[in-house]
């Protein structure tokens, strides 16, 4: 399989994964239902994370010294990222307030500006964000898990035995009618549960995905345990944001059900896709779909209002959970107007970032250069 292939599969498996995401926001399901979004959506993101963890953080050199400097890079690159973000929605929450006389989360403070995200959403805004904060934790639990596990045996298999325990866990304690949990607990369930689907990912990468078949007959077997899933275990529902899960075994099954649907997609459509297409792009950029899409659907629902002539001052108290104006009318129009700005933001930000790199290397050639020549 050619690198361009197997990165490409990826990059669909992510733009599936965003739609899934975007369009749940905009209270639609991409696959009517067989595999609910909600089932597979954020584990996906997370299976992914697991497949592109680089082995050798853990087998190569010096472990424990490789540990760290993987928890600096992860802090520094996806931190720096989120709090970019929460500063600029924090911003516009106050500004959306100051406007339009409606909270969309609460206004900022310097509480919920820097250390409230761990735990709370504080903005509406960006409330999917709470994903990246998250996947920082999980990476750093699930890194040490696995550099421990390697000073002990060589065996990819031996650190389940730690994972599944966690995410049994994780499902006990989370509440069983499906209520919200107080906030540092849903942050305990939250990095109990998901390093199990990080390493998810890792084993298929490593072990596994040679002897996964993607062909039809596979593919009738997993849709068979998805109905099956449906028909005694329904509804399945992975609310990872708010750690509540039914206590049933369907959270262990219907995640990698739904991935798998997800992958066979994937590499089905992987030959016919070109890099630089939009699909390709929407893959490349589903961190800033994730951080943007529901500040461009309040766009649109502005515009929508303003066409229909309404006063703003009649504007929905918040987006999230169905709010959003004419939403059964115009959920299709939410979803991709909102998935498409927010994957050319995403071109935009990366363009301009490499840019800016590209000055500063240049910058600091010729300083090179100067010192030298004196």
């Amino acid at each position: 399989m050619s690198g361009k292939v197997f990165n490409m599969e990826m990059n669909i498996a992510k733009a599936i994964g965003i739609l899934a995401i975007v369009a749940g926001h905009c209270r639609w399901d991409i696959f009517g239902g067989l595999f609910p979004s909600g089932s597979f959506h954020v584990p996906l993101f997370f299976f992914i994370s697991g497949y592109f963890f680089k082995k050798e953080i853990i087998e190569v050199g010096n472990t424990i010294k490789n540990y760290f400097l993987y928890v600096k890079k992860q802090v520094c690159r996806w931190l720096s990222r989120f709090y970019a973000y929460h500063f600029f929605y924090g911003l516009m929450t106050l500004w959306i307030f100051l406007l339009f006389n409606k909270k969309y989360g609460a206004l900022p403070t310097p509480d919920n500006l820097i250390l409230q995200p761990i735990k709370e959403i504080a903005f509406t805004l960006d409330a999917p964000l709470w994903f990246i904060y998250q996947l920082v934790v999980s990476l750093i639990v699930f890194a040490l898990i696995m550099t421990i596990s390697k000073k002990l045996t060589k065996n990819d298999y031996a650190p389940l035995a730690v994972f599944l325990p966690m995410a049994i866990a994780a499902v006990l304690l989370a509440n069983p009618d499906f209520t919200g949990l107080s906030s540092w607990m849903r942050v305990l369930v939250k990095t109990l549960f998901t390093p199990f689907l990080i390493y998810s990912g890792y084993l298929y990468r490593n072990k596994l995905e040679s002897k996964i078949k993607y062909d039809t007959k596979t593919l009738i077997v997993v849709c068979i345990i998805q109905m099956i899933l449906l028909t005694f275990f329904a509804p399945i529902n992975m609310d990872l944001n708010h750690a509540r899960f039914h206590h049933n075994i369907a959270m262990f099954i219907a995640p990698f059900t739904g991935i798998y649907f997800v992958l066979f997609i994937s590499k089905q459509l992987a030959p016919f896709i070109k890099p630089g297409s939009f699909i390709d792009k929407t893959g490349r950029n589903t961190f800033h779909i994730m951080a943007n899409h529901m500040f461009f659907a309040f766009l649109v629902e502005l515009a929508i209002f303003a066409i229909d002539g309404r006063s703003f001052d009649l504007l929905p108290n918040g987006i999230l959970g169905g709010k959003l104006y004419k939403l059964s009318k115009y959920k299709y129009l939410y979803t991709f107007i909102a998935l498409y700005a927010s994957t050319y933001s995403g071109e935009f930000f990366n363009y301009t970032g490499n840019k800016i790199k590209a000055a500063i290397s240049q910058q600091k050639e010729r300083c090179a250069q100067q010192t030298g020549v004196v």
